[in-house]
Parts: structure tokens; C-alpha cells; sequence
């Protein structure tokens, strides 16, 4: 089957989200052609008073030049803000799991997959949120059986460098 961007499938899929969008009175973003995520209308203003508390109590320790919104806008403004307010607005400030858990859980995500830039901000935002050294070692050390030991050696070497840097300032 064609799943791709002008396919028959595709088309039909869109449609379907366009219909149930407008049934349920809300609108979707969509990631891809499989997955879709619902949102509610919030107030802008709103959305953007949140993305400001929690990119604060995130992101405060972390560089300006490692923050990966200014990476954005240095290509495109516009869609910057709005990754923003999506990503930190809408998906971090939501308060149906703890800041806490929601950042061990993003640890352990970005662990597994390797990815020690954004491991390195998520390391800061978990200290800033209240987690522990200890916590976040144990959650990396957890992965390391589904991810492997070399995902979870690189991990432990940025929580090392982010501990230190921390110390240092």
C-alpha cells in the first residue's frame, strides 16, 4: 500500500481527521500520515504565559547557545514560535504527570535513542524540576537493558559533564 503524501490513502486519512475535527470541535496536529495528536483551543495568550513558566523552569541552567529554540529561529522565526508553543506550552506544561516524572521519562526516551544533545537539556531540566542525581543515574542505568550499554555509557557521560558544569558555576 502507498502511504505517501499524495496517495489515495493519505488523502482519505486527512479527511477523516479534518471531519472528526470538526465534529469534536477541536483541532489536530499531525505528525504523520499515521499518528495524530488532539488538542484542545486554548487561549493564545494563555499558551504563551505557559511556554515562558515552563521554558523557565526547564531550561533557566542551559545556554543560550545550546537552547535549541534559538537554533530555530536563526532559520525560521516563525515556525520557531510556534515548535515553542507547542513543544514547551502545550506538551511540557501539561500537569497530568508530575515535571518530575515527565522528565525521567524523557531522560530514559533520549537515552535509548542516543541523542546526548537533547539528553544534555532534558539532564538540566530534570535537576530544575527537582530530580535527583541518584534518580536520574538509576533511570539511565534502567535503560541500558533495552537500549545498551553504550547508549546508557554516553547518557551517564552527560549527566557526568552536566553535573560538573553545574558545579562550576
Amino acid at each position: 500500500m502507498d502511504y505517501s503524501t499524495g496517495s489515495a490513502w493519505f488523502q482519505k486519512s486527512q479527511q477523516i481527521i479534518k471531519d472528526i475535527a470538526v465534529e469534536s470541535k477541536c483541532f489536530f496536529l499531525t505528525c504523520s500520515p499515521c499518528h495524530f495528536i488532539k488538542e484542545d483551543r486554548l487561549d493564545p495568550k494563555e499558551i504563551a504565559k505557559k511556554t515562558g513558566k515552563t521554558a523557565k523552569l526547564y531550561f533557566s541552567t542551559v545556554k543560550e547557545e545550546e537552547k535549541p529554540y534559538n537554533l530555530w529561529k536563526h532559520f525560521d522565526k516563525d515556525l520557531a514560535r510556534d515548535m515553542s508553543l507547542y513543544i514547551t506550552g502545550q506538551m511540557y506544561s501539561r500537569e497530568k504527570i508530575p515535571h518530575q516524572t515527565r522528565q525521567l521519562i524523557t531522560v530514559a526516551a533520549l537515552t535509548v535513542l542516543s541523542k546526548p544533545d537533547e539528553l544534555k537539556l532534558h539532564t538540566h531540566a530534570a535537576l530544575n524540576v527537582g530530580c535527583t542525581k541518584e534518580e536520574i543515574a538509576e533511570v539511565i542505568f534502567q535503560t541500558s537493558i533495552y537500549g545498551g550499554v553504550p547508549a546508557a555509557n554516553t547518557a551517564l557521560t552527560v549527566l557526568k559533564e552536566v553535573l560538573e558544569e553545574r558545579d562550576a558555576e
